[in-house]
């Protein structure tokens, strides 16, 4: 009759966590421990006191959320991801099931990317040289001046 109790209450914890509201309270809890924990090593590097129960209280609450973790259910399975009789499912794709459209949009984009950043290549010469020229103008009168 323990066992029971046990499974039910197993099930009933999986069914939890992987409800909607689990998942919120599975976050937040997850969250605000590691924020202690962070916070307890701050306090530890620091020398201020209160550093250990921090620490104790953060990775406490991280141990309790790895535990529960094992009873999380995993995602549905979709057909598409399932191993049928040990064969992995591998996609393979044919030249011909490529998105030509696709395929020229993209190519038009990099085209388009590689001159913009050609044209800021020669706006930052540009602006280097009148930059170099600036100095030298800057410099100049000052060279005048000293002699």
């Amino acid at each position: 009759m323990a066992t029971r109790k046990n499974k039910g209450l197993i099930n009933r914890l999986s069914n939890f966590i992987s409800s909607y509201h689990g998942q919120i309270f599975f976050n937040f809890a997850y969250s605000i421990g590691a924020a202690i924990v962070i916070w307890g090593v701050l306090f530890k590097l620091l020398h201020l006191p209160g550093g250990n129960a921090l620490l104790a209280v953060g990775l406490g609450t991280e141990i309790v959320m790895f535990i529960l973790t094992a009873f999380d259910l995993p995602n549905e399975i979709h057909e598409s991801n399932r191993v049928i009789n040990d064969e992995i499912p591998t996609t393979s794709y044919h030249p011909s099931t490529i998105d030509t459209e696709l395929v020229e949009r993209a190519d038009k984009a990099t085209r388009e990317y590689c001159e913009q950043a050609e044209a800021l290549a020669e706006n930052m010469r540009r602006l280097n040289e009148i930059y170099s020229n600036m100095l030298s103008a800057l410099e100049n009168p000052l060279q005048h001046k000293e002699k």
